[in-house]
């Protein structure tokens, strides 16, 4: 389902672009050197390729009718560096995007956004959570059709 598709694409893959990249960003300022540079600069890589990957998915969905990538870098690499190992690349993104998101909101950081930036983060946990709960009802109206 195309729709479906596309609406994963801005609900959850553009928000995991902006959770990492704009940890990446609090990481360079925040953290001490070198760890700043690591952690910040890695984040803000695999937020960066994500979103090539997320804004080339987009439109070959919208214009062509399928996803050319994978959903991420990680699910990329994953699937690259063994058969069968997509969904564990996957399942390690969630589980980074979300820790990603446990630390912002834990430790406060989000708090020193400018305002543009508070609403990036804002709208993508928006964004985010709206999405988890479409995506899990399109999947269960999926599931009863079939079912019939």
């Amino acid at each position: 389902m195309r729709s479906a598709e596309i609406l994963g694409v801005i609900t959850i893959g553009f928000p995991f672009c902006a959770f990492k990249v704009l940890t990446g960003k609090t990481a360079l300022e925040r953290l001490p050197m070198p760890w700043g540079a690591f952690v910040g600069g890695f984040l803000l890589a695999l937020g960066m390729l994500d979103l090539v990957i997320n804004v080339t998915d987009l439109v070959f969905l919208i214009f062509k009718g399928k996803r050319i990538a994978s959903t991420c870098t990680l699910t990329l690499a994953a699937g690259v560096f063994r058969r069968g190992w997509k969904e564990l690349g996957t399942s390690l993104d969630v589980m980074l995007s979300f820790t990603l998101v446990a630390i912002m909101v834990g430790g406060g950081f989000f708090r020193d956004f400018d305002k543009a930036t508070l609403v990036l983060w804002d709208v993508s946990v928006v964004f985010n959570v709206l999405g988890a709960g479409l995506n899990r009802l399109v999947g269960s109206l999926g599931n009863l059709r079939q079912a019939e």
